[in-house]
Parts: C-alpha cells; structure tokens; sequence
C-alpha cells in the first residue's frame, strides 16, 4: 500500500461506517416507536415487541452483507485489473473496514432499538421489565379507575361501556385499548393475571371466572367522597400501582380540605344555603347517603330530597318540586339533544305557572356515573355556582 492511498482509504471506510450508523440508529428507532405502539394497543411487553421486530429485520441485514461483499469483490477486482498485484492490499483493506463498520453498525442498531424501547416504556409510567399484572375490567366503574392508576400495557381489556361517549370519562384512552362484552368466555381467553368487576356484576360469570383459577375483585359502589377514595387506593394495590393511588388520594384530599374551608366537611349547610333537587330523567334522585348527595353537602347545597326524607335513592315528584321550590335544579342527561317525557319533566307547565324558574346546573352522565377524581372537579365546579348564585340573591329573596 502507497503512502497517497492509505488516507483515502481510511477516509472511505470511516464515511462506510458513518453512514452504516446512521441506518442503524433509524432502524432502531422505528423499531422502538413500533414496539412501544404495539405494547400500548396490545398490552405486550415493550422489550419483547422490540426484539421480534429486530429478529424480523435480520434477513435484511443478511441480504445487505450480500450485496456489500458483491461490491466489494468487484472493486476489488477493478482495483487488482487497474494497479496490479500492488493494488490488492488496498482491496482487502477497504474490504475489511467495510465489514467491520457494517458489523459494528448491526450492533449499535440492536443496542440503540432496545435502549431506545426500554427509554420509550420508562416514559409510559411502567418501568421495563416490570411484572405489573394484566388486568380485565368487566365494570364500567373499574373501567374508569384503572384507567386512572394503570399503565396501557397491564389494561388487557375493558368493559364496552368505556367506549360510550355518555358513560365513559375517560373516552379518548379507552378507544385505544380492546372491550370485553363481559361474560366469561372473552375474558377467559386474554388469560389476564386478574379481573375486576362490579359489586352487581353477573354472579355466574365471576364464579366461572374463579373455577377457571382466575382472582376476581369486587369494585364497591361508592356512596361518598370518602368510599371514592378507598376504592381508589384499593384498586391501586390490586393492580401493585400503590404508590401511584397514594399520590392521588393525597392530591384529592388537599383539594377537599380546601373546599372544606368554606363549607365544613362534616356539617350540614345552613339554612341560608340555596336549596338544589338533583332531578333526573323520571325525577329519579339521590339523598345524602349518595355520591352525588354527598358531593351535593361538600359544595354547600342544601338537598331537597333530604328535605323530603329520602336518604340514598329515591323519586322526586313534580308536587314536591313545586312545594319546596329549590333555587337549582342538577340534571345529568345520558343523551343530550334527545327528547323524551321522562326527560321533560323539568319543563312541566305547572313549574312556570308558579313562577318557578331554578337555576339548571347540567353534569355530564359521564363524570356523574361513577365516582373518581373528576367528582372532585365537579364539587370545584359546584362551589363556585352556589358563591355566584348567593351573590345575585337579594337579601329580600327566599332562602
């Protein structure tokens, strides 16, 4: 080898592996945004998708040596016809760089993909290599919580109602991830690590689910703020996100505490408070022993349906609505726009014969269905419509 062609050469093979690099490391990279796509839609794991995709990739790899050391071999030649026996050392040379930057380029782009997967897993909140259990939801109400702790990839499939824009608060997240029609037989075939269902959930289907050798949990309904919050940080434990709920209900509770300052937590409102009638579709309402009653007290409401001794669950008449004349009316509509005589209740004529005209609070169904952190929000939200009403009502005006 001459003295002039051996910088060129080594030029030549250091531009080879720069560009080998460069390959690699995009490779790696769509094969990582591929694994961590395909471990949130599918609830694989990260890493694993990443490295199947890279054994898929390898025959192209193979093919590429191919071609390279086809290359090779006619320049090679070129250079042996050109500059003679001299010549061939440079060949050779070239030869061995180019394999060896392509050799390095593969490993690179096997550490970077992996790297770049684990990276990409770390920042979807569930560490690689985690062992965090697979979880089926066959309650619309767990739906809504392990949505709220879990990470993608342990959701193994949802119930269909939190695909329903009416009933499911976290709609956008939950298209994203498969349903289950909530019988045994779908479920039975994911082999999820657990299930969770509801308090009311089919008995049958859960004792088919626990022959099968499945653990099954019973999500409680939640009749008060505080129920809520234990169920959330139950959840966070069966699904090992303990540290995750507790951080949570830590936030929720500041957040309460906070509402608590102007309306205490354990009395109820005094009479100066706006009396409000949760009245939904058939008049259908709810007491203090309530979620929403007791979401109702926390924003410093008084509740008709209190006033009328109902304690949980009840129906207020058109004629109780007319004898104790609430200043707020709360509904929830599941389908706004639509019209039913259920639903027009609240626009009954004896109301504006009265004069009774309260001042109408909507909820979405799905932020009143079942209880979470968003209950929170709509206590904030309650809060700040009784102050604004309070400060409009003269003093002239009845309590």
């Amino acid at each position: 080898m001459t003295a002039d062609t051996a910088p060129r050469a080594r030029v030549a093979a250091l531009i080879g592996t720069a560009s080998e690099l460069g390959r690699g490391f995009f490779v790696a990279l769509v094969v990582a945004i591929a694994a961590q796509f395909l471990s949130e839609h599918y609830g694989a794991p990260a890493m694993l998708m990443a490295l199947l995709l890279g054994i898929a990739f390898h025959p192209a790899t193979r093919v590429r040596r191919r071609r390279s050391g086809d290359r090779a071999d006619r320049r090679r030649d070129a250079v042996h016809r050109h500059r003679g026996a001299g010549g061939t050392g440079v060949a050779e040379l070239t030869s061995r760089c180019a394999a060896r930057a392509r050799t390095v380029a593969i490993a690179w782009a096997a550490a970077a993909g992996l790297t770049l997967a684990g990276v990409a897993s770390v920042a979807s909140g569930a560490p690689a290599g985690a062992a965090a259990p697979r979880t089926v939801s066959i309650n619309l109400c767990a739906d809504q919580l392990l949505l709220e702790l879990a990470d993608s990839a342990q959701i193994a499939s949802l119930s269909r109602l939190a695909h329903d824009p009416a009933a499911s608060h976290h709609l956008e997240r939950a298209r994203r991830l498969p349903v289950n029609d909530g019988t045994a037989e779908p479920v039975l075939a994911l082999a999820p690590d657990a299930v969770i269902a509801g308090e009311y959930s089919s008995h049958y289907t859960v004792r088919l689910l626990e022959a099968s050798g499945l653990t099954v949990h019973r999500l409680p309904i939640a009749s008060s703020m505080e129920e809520m919050l234990d169920n959330l940080l139950m959840l966070g434990e069966w699904i090992d996100r303990d540290d995750r709920a507790a951080a949570l209900v830590t936030d929720l509770r500041e957040r309460l505490d906070r509402v608590s300052a102007d309306v205490p937590a354990n009395t109820a409102p005094d009479a100066s408070a706006p009396l409000a009638a949760v009245y939904d579709p058939n008049g259908y309402t709810v007491g203090p022993d309530s979620l929403r009653g007791d979401m109702l007290r926390r924003a410093g409401f008084r509740n008709v349906a209190e006033v009328a001794g109902i304690d949980g669950y009840g129906r207020l008449s058109l004629e109780s609505l007319l004898v104790h004349e609430p200043q707020v009316l709360i509904d929830s509509p599941f389908s706004p726009g639509t019209w039913s005589r259920a639903q027009a209740l609240s626009l009954h004529p004896a109301l504006r014969q009265r004069g009774l005209a309260p001042e109408v609070i909507t909820l979405s169904s799905a932020d009143t269905i079942c209880g979470g952190p968003w209950s929170v929000t709509l206590i904030e939200r309650l809060v700040e419509r009784r102050r604004e009403l309070m400060a409009a009502t003269r003093p002239d005006d009845r309590s």
